[in-house]
């Protein structure tokens, strides 16, 4: 198991850390790390979008992006769920 650095701060009171590879970067955090699978096409609007806008950082891109999408307070409907089913081997069906 992953032991934090002495120099690193310990978490909160009653906080975990999550650790991520990011190359050959081990990273701790106190935050919940997410990966996910995403579409070329999709990624490569992302990427366009975070250098337009001169985002520090792709992620950072991506939070803006996720925080003004749900402040839209979107309904999806029947079709888009659709879209999103996955089966159990992560090919979409």
């Amino acid at each position: 198991m992953l032991q934090p650095s002495p120099l690193v701060a310990p978490p909160p009171l009653g906080g975990i850390y999550y650790a991520t590879t990011i190359g050959y970067t081990i990273t701790m955090t106190t935050k919940p790390v997410v990966n996910f699978v995403i579409d070329p096409a999709l990624l490569k609007r992302v990427d366009e979008y975070h250098h337009k806008h001169r985002f520090p950082t792709r992620s950072a891109a991506m939070k803006y992006l996720i925080a003004w999408a749900l402040k839209q307070n979107p309904k999806p409907t029947a079709e888009d769920l659709a879209a999103c089913q996955w089966d159990r081997k992560g090919a979409k069906s």
